[in-house]
């Protein structure tokens, strides 16, 4: 890394003054002249010429300036071609990550054993998952981030342009607002629901709700259920919360609201989970989901496909 004194020496003579010259760097006046100093005992020769109408570069600060200015150009730009090389080495996946959809889950799996874990360096690209923004999230696989981990049960939309590869499957839970009366539970049967509202995601997006949603209004016309959007966020747990109302949950989501306790419940129902990848993946993609393939099933008593 290039020095501290010598970034501090260019942001000196941009600025004109040790106080502008502060400001910028988030220093003190002090912090930055004894960089100076520091700067000039090191090189053997003065650098400026203090005056009360502020700094002026003598002949070798001018020469030292010009210097110092070329080195940080080529210095960034040996770092970029160093770091293209090094990304050639290795294959790099881009993996989205959001509350809801985060993607640790994914990298720990990774890492779990894995002789060829090396072999890929994950780039996080951070989105906000908000409902009105995640059409547009899912048609830009292969733009954004090439991996989204998360429920792979989704077949409305731009769910159908994409391919799928499940890592496990999770009982689904109960979300419950802190200060509901079950929130004193720490498992629930499903006789708790009755006469009290349950957020669903709506019918036709995924056929593990759908299955839920149609056996539950069936067999247990007690449970009220509330239909969300096409799409989880997290203003639907915010809702939640402040209307007091239950939310069909899992494991992933025990974070995502602090003010809602994730409780299980005693039924057979679960989602699956693993990650979405574009229709046509390019050859990265491709080879690190035939790799994850081929590591899930030397760990298939742990993590079940």
């Amino acid at each position: 890394m290039l020095s501290e004194e010598l970034h501090t020496f260019i942001v000196t003579c941009e600025s004109g003054s040790f106080t502008k010259a502060a400001d910028r760097l988030f220093l003190s006046p002090p912090a930055v002249m004894k960089q100076i100093n520091r700067l000039e005992e090191k090189t053997g020769f003065r650098l400026f010429v203090r005056s009360n109408h502020g700094l002026i570069l003598t002949k070798a600060g001018q020469s030292f300036y010009q210097g110092a200015i070329q080195l940080f150009s080529d210095y960034d730009k040996y770092i970029k071609r160093a770091k293209r090389l090094s990304e050639s080495e290795s294959h790099i996946i881009r993996l989205g990550n959001s509350i809801l959809r985060p993607c640790k889950p994914l990298i720990d799996l990774w890492n779990k054993e894995n002789p060829d874990s090396g072999s890929f360096k994950f780039r996080i690209v951070p989105f906000d998952d908000n409902a009105d923004n995640m059409d547009r999230i899912f048609q830009s696989f292969g733009r954004d981030f090439d991996i989204l981990i998360g429920i792979c049960d989704l077949t409305s939309g731009a769910f159908r342009a994409m391919q799928s590869l499940e890592i496990s499957r999770m009982p689904f839970r109960i979300g419950v607002p802190y200060g509901h009366p079950l929130s004193e539970k720490d498992s629930l049967v499903i006789e708790d629901l009755f006469h009290r509202h349950l957020m669903l995601l709506s019918p036709g997006i995924s056929g593990l709700i759908d299955r839920l949603h149609a056996e539950l209004t069936e067999k247990y016309p007690q449970i009220i259920i509330d239909s969300s959007p096409e799409h989880y966020d997290i203003e639907m747990f915010n809702r939640c919360v402040e209307d007091n109302i239950l939310i069909l949950t899992n494991d992933t989501w025990a974070d995502a609201h602090p003010s809602l306790k994730t409780v299980p419940i005693s039924w057979d129902y679960y989602t699956t989970f693993g990650v979405m990848y574009p229709a046509e993946p390019d050859k990265d993609t491709s080879l690190f989901i035939d790799t994850l393939r081929k590591h899930l099933s030397t760990i298939y008593n742990i993590h079940p496909v």
